[in-house]
């Protein structure tokens, strides 16, 4: 599945590492931020900073066991959706807002229809007789 636009082609892996870059940079960014302000207010509270470090390795093994949590439950995602028969396909390229628009409002009448169409002609069960 690769997705193509212009002469520019992206992997769905090359995707997901980019986000795993920005979401790893934003989490780097929000610790030394917050570091940084505790630091501050320990020092004015006469508390010394460094007597934070002993905690290290709590907050790592902390840190590891949602991360291995978070990994977890999207394979379990992935793996369900492949369970349910369901899988990326591209469909449609389109050139501009308003084609996108007219594919959305397509593909959502389609789904309308399929769901009124399992709706009423669903069978009442053999118990419900």
């Amino acid at each position: 599945m690769v997705e193509s636009t212009g002469s520019r082609t992206v992997t769905p892996l090359q995707l997901v590492g980019a986000g795993a870059v920005a979401l790893t940079l934003g989490a780097l960014a929000g610790f030394s931020s917050h570091y940084a302000s505790t630091a501050k207010q320990l020092a004015e509270d006469g508390i010394d900073p460094r007597s934070r470090i002993k905690f290290l390795p709590l907050a790592g093994k902390a840190l590891a066991a949602s991360s291995a949590m978070c990994i977890g439950l999207g394979v379990l995602a992935v793996g369900g959706w492949r369970l349910a028969g369901m899988k990326y396909n591209s469909i449609a390229e389109v050139s501009s807002w308003q084609d996108a628009v007219g594919l959305a409002k397509q593909q959502r009448d389609v789904i309308q229809q399929e769901f009124q169409k399992q709706l009423f002609n669903k069978q009442p069960d053999e118990g419900q007789r």
